[in-house]
């Protein structure tokens, strides 16, 4: 890393897990549900038609448009 970044707190913190993008890993979620029980989910196709439909590339009916 260049010196002139290594002072940078971001730049800091992601030399600290740089090793994750290369190495598999698996979280489980356990300890997050333990602490505040079912994460909802959303749909993917929900998910995808709300991103679009915020950028104004889709209008959804009933929104409106």
């Amino acid at each position: 890393m260049p010196k002139s970044l290594r002072g940078v707190p971001i730049f800091r913190e992601l030399t600290e897990i740089a090793y994750l993008w290369n190495e598999p890993h698996r979280i489980d979620g356990q300890k997050l549900l333990a602490a505040i029980g079912p994460v909802p989910r959303t749909p993917f196709e929900t998910a995808i038609a709300a991103a679009l439909d915020d950028l104004g590339l889709i209008g959804r009916r009933g929104r409106g448009r």
